[in-house]
């Protein structure tokens, strides 16, 4: 075999292997925080806000990603800014 053909075939290799890894990648529960911020909104309760966040947050970790059974140590911690202007 010529060195082209060892190279294509290494590729090839190397790039399934990486297309079925990537294939398995599962969901997982979440742990995260969830901050609304709106510095350029004015004449409105800040509660609407909270409400917001609190909404926000109650449904991505209550929601179920997935099946398996996730210990809360085991979530992925995360927070997300949402700024509205």
């Amino acid at each position: 075999m010529n060195r082209l053909t060892q190279y294509l075939l290494f590729a090839v290799a190397v790039s399934s292997t990486l297309f079925l890894n990537v294939a398995r990648v599962q969901a997982q529960e979440l742990n995260c925080r969830v901050q609304v911020i709106a510095p350029q909104i004015a004449n409105v309760e800040s509660s609407i806000f909270e409400s917001m966040e609190e909404n926000i947050q109650e449904f991505m970790n209550g929601r179920r990603w997935t099946n398996d059974q996730i210990l809360f140590e085991e979530r992925i911690e995360c927070s997300f800014q949402i700024t509205i202007s």
